[in-house]
């Protein structure tokens, strides 16, 4: 799947918020569960999240176990750890460019080859309007975050301008 997304946010505040896993399960209705697992053995980052949804009839759990691939600031890969994980291989990545100031596009992608049985055809496109359906969920709740960093920075701001003033 493949996709472009515009977040009325900045970059650095909406890579943060992507970057927010223990809050992942506030991004999507799809996540019940998410959150940071040990580093790797070199120290990158490694994270965990259950999904959990329907095709019809056929409802399924997915697990992920992932390590986190990080261009400070533009880029974000996770790729699945397929010996831990309901998935054969998945590598899905999070490219950030600025629109304009204040706008971040990103050009969202995600490689999965499930270790399940899909229902042929209609099962494969109802699966894909999920994901997407996720991901603008997702996207709204990214901005939402990233509005909450910069409220807060701004309160920051404020609170060391009135400090200095004393």
């Amino acid at each position: 799947m493949r996709s472009e997304i515009l977040i009325n946010a900045p970059v650095e505040e909406t890579y943060d918020a992507l970057l927010e896993y223990d809050k992942f399960a506030e991004l999507s209705d799809s996540f019940t569960e998410s959150r940071y697992i040990e580093p790797a053995e070199d120290g990158s980052p490694r994270i965990y999240t259950r999904i959990e949804g329907c095709i019809w009839f056929f409802c399924r759990v997915i697990e992920r176990y992932a390590i986190l691939q990080l261009e400070p600031k533009t880029k974000i890969t996770a790729i699945g750890d397929p010996e831990l994980s309901d998935a054969n291989m998945s590598v899905e990545s999070w490219v950030l460019s600025a629109a304009d100031e204040a706008t971040t596009r990103i050009d969202y992608s995600h490689d999965i080859e499930t270790g399940f049985w899909v229902p042929p055809l209609i099962g494969t496109l109802i699966m894909k309007r999920t994901i997407r359906k996720g991901a603008l969920e997702a996207a709204v709740r990214v901005e939402t975050l990233a509005h909450q960093s910069l409220a807060e920075q701004g309160r920051l701001a404020d609170d060391a301008e009135h400090e200095s003033s004393e």
